[in-house]
């Protein structure tokens, strides 16, 4: 959970970073002079001192900033004239094709639109006039509420995208937890059947040779080898079980000397079977 909570941190600051953007200029074209589009225009006397400087504006063709003419885009540049009144209940925005600075009516502003004339190097006091958005002043009543509509849509478009990224990392990271941890339950289980295979083995090998259990360790030899090479897989004690009979059927049906034979073939076998089981298996 606390995983997911980070994961959610990360886009959302993201999200949020991606509105926090620099005043970076970039020239425009078709202007009779240098024009760049701006992401905001000065809001302090500071700032206009210094955007003035960035362009290279001179006192001979003043700083400038104010929307184009289609109220789509926020310009800066350095003017043909060292500055300009703005007369009251109107705004400025610069005409592309005279790159000349008009007039716009503000009277029907909701608010912002002054009441007195001022010159333009002050525009930053009035915040109204630079400020924009699809295609209309903010201060306007139907740009109100057509902002309001397009951010709702967009606020909604974008937290259905954070939330649809947050679940798709969640399961992302699911996924590949299971394959971790499939992978380790796979390899303890390869080593744990090692383990015990070798431990049957060794313990099948190192059995005490007593007297109660010799004739059972004679009786299995074969089986014991028939095992290793997959001919024959019977449990143990069927096994013994039959070897029994048959040499039960063997001393009914043979004479001494075969009996003595037989003997003396199971106990080489025996010895055979000890010299190559590997470590001395004959003491307890």
């Amino acid at each position: 959970m606390g995983l997911f909570i980070k994961v959610c941190l990360v886009v959302l600051g993201t999200f949020l970073s991606s509105f926090i953007v620099p005043n970076e200029c970039k020239r425009l074209e078709g202007y009779k002079f240098p024009v760049y589009s701006t992401s905001f225009c000065p809001r302090s006397k500071t700032e206009w001192e210094n955007r003035s400087n960035a362009i290279n504006c001179t006192a001979r063709s003043g700083y400038m900033c104010m929307p184009n003419e289609n109220l789509t885009e926020l310009l800066e540049f350095c003017y043909t004239e060292p500055g300009l009144w703005i007369l009251k209940g109107y705004c400025f925005y610069l005409v592309k094709r005279v790159s000349k600075v008009n007039t716009y009516d503000c009277s029907q502003f909701s608010y912002g639109c002054h009441n007195y004339s001022f010159l333009s190097t002050r525009i930053y006091e009035h915040p109204a006039c630079i400020a924009i958005g699809n295609g209309c002043f903010l201060a306007e009543p139907f740009c109100e509420s057509t902002l309001t509509t397009t951010n709702t849509i967009k606020s909604k478009t974008d937290w259905v995208g954070i939330v649809a990224l947050c679940v798709f990392s969640v399961v992302f990271l699911a996924f590949i937890m299971s394959l971790i941890w499939r992978s380790k339950g796979t390899q303890a289980f390869s080593i744990c059947k090692v383990n015990i295979d070798v431990e049957l083995h060794q313990s099948d090998l190192c059995e005490p040779l007593t007297g109660e259990n010799q004739n059972d360790k004679n009786s299995t030899l074969e089986g014991y080898r028939k095992r290793r090479t997959g001919v024959e897989k019977q449990d143990p004690e069927e096994h013994t079980t039959l070897i029994n009979d048959n040499q039960h059927n063997i001393k009914d049906s043979t004479s001494k000397e075969e009996i003595r034979k037989v003997e003396e073939k199971k106990e080489y076998a025996r010895q055979k079977f000890i010299s190559r089981s590997g470590p001395d298996c004959r003491h307890g």
